[in-house]
């Protein structure tokens, strides 16, 4: 299946380019035309001092990647989605994935940073 392919690939550019294996792994892409805003970071809760920058390469493969599986979902019919969370969990060997459509990015009422803010704020809750 062209979609795990496609997942196999992003878990191992984040694992080869995060600073710290020993947590999890993030990667949030928001999908906007060809192109991907990205930020990643380890640790559970998205922060200063978990962040890290990819290469340009790992960059542009992301990007590419995210690419493909949004037209591999719609081609499919499996979902629209705006957002996509890549959680690499190297010390459990698991990798995974969350979707959302948010309509609030796409009609530029709320900003990609913004957004990152809510999901750390909703992680926090659940963690609680």
């Amino acid at each position: 299946m062209k979609d795990k392919e496609i997942y196999s690939e992003i878990a191992k550019l984040l694992y080869c380019e995060a600073t710290d294996i020993s947590s999890e792994i993030h990667a949030l892409a928001m999908h906007v035309g060809n192109s991907s805003l990205i930020s990643v970071w380890a640790g559970e809760l998205r922060s200063v001092d978990g962040a890290f920058n990819l290469s340009m390469e790992a960059l542009r493969k992301i990007n590419g990647s995210v690419n493909e599986l949004k037209e591999y979902y719609l081609e499919k019919n499996m979902g629209d989605w705006n957002i996509a969370h890549f959680i690499a969990i190297p010390h459990a060997k698991k990798f995974e994935l969350e979707f959302d459509y948010c309509e609030e990015l796409k009609n530029h009422e709320l900003s990609f940073t913004e957004y990152s803010r809510r999901l750390n704020e909703s992680s926090r809750i659940h963690k609680e």
